[in-house]
């Protein structure tokens, strides 16, 4: 068998080479948030574990829908809310247990 010589360029399988191609790392932007982070704690603590609206939150935090909804976001941006469901226009909030440690605190 004929190997290549030792100080040649090494051959460059494509197929291969993904294999080990090393991950480009972008660099994340930081979270902007509407409002400060211990409001968006306080105000997500009060809110249900079960499934809501950001109207629902609005009735529970005595806040405008448009206030609510800004709330509702920046809990998601900090995960402590996630998207249980849509339909159609409406989102469904739930809590995660990530929001739920930090209730204890």
């Amino acid at each position: 068998m004929n190997y290549p010589p030792l100080r040649s360029k090494p051959r460059v399988v494509q197929a291969l080479a993904q294999l080990f191609a090393e991950p480009k790392y972008s660099i994340r932007k930081p979270v902007v948030l509407t409002y400060s982070r211990a409001n968006v704690l306080e105000k997500v603590g009060k809110l249900p574990s079960a499934l809501f609206t950001a109207k629902e939150a609005m009735h529970l935090l005595c806040l405008s829908l448009d206030s609510a909804r800004k709330i509702c976001q920046d809990g998601l941006k900090l995960g402590l809310l996630v998207v249980a469901k849509r339909d159609g226009k409406l989102i469904f909030y739930r809590k995660t247990t990530r929001s739920l440690d930090t209730e204890w605190r």
